[in-house]
């Protein structure tokens, strides 16, 4: 089982300090991304792993992603507004709809929905009950 402390090897602090250090050196909000690219890079080549790319990390990358982009946004004027559930869901499928292998008789995007409810719903004892392009209605787990 992966250690709650880390994202995909990485420890959350280190992420979480790099998001403070792009914040310092005043990248912008529409920048985030390449940003986000740019310091994992670093992380990558520090800990002597210099050929891992962000491809390699699969559904990893949007949870890292989310937890620097929060880091990121906590500090900035107006304060800090966390992803509505439906967002973060919304994303995750996204991402994992790119690189997940389905199972015989199934497709990429019940793949993708089925470990992006596991990421993200179940953490929260919650569900789906209904999901639909912007619209996800969730339920008690059992």
């Amino acid at each position: 089982m992966a250690n709650k402390d880390t994202l995909a090897g990485i420890p959350k602090s280190t992420l979480r300090e790099a998001a403070r250090e792009m914040r310092q050196e005043g990248v912008k909000l529409e920048n985030l991304d390449f940003g986000i690219a740019r310091k994992l890079k670093k992380i990558f080549e520090e800990r002597g792993e210099k050929n891992k790319k962000l491809a390699d990390l699969d559904h990893s990358y949007h949870l890292i992603r989310d937890l620097m982009e929060d880091e990121f946004l906590h500090g900035q004027k107006g304060g800090f507004k966390r992803k509505s559930q439906t967002e973060r869901f919304s994303r995750c499928v996204k991402m994992v709809r790119r690189s997940v292998q389905p199972l015989p008789g199934s497709n990429k995007e019940s793949a993708a929905i089925a470990i992006c409810t596991k990421t993200i719903l179940h953490k929260r004892g919650r569900t789906i009950k209904r999901y639909s392009k912007k619209r996800l209605v969730t339920q008690r787990r059992k």
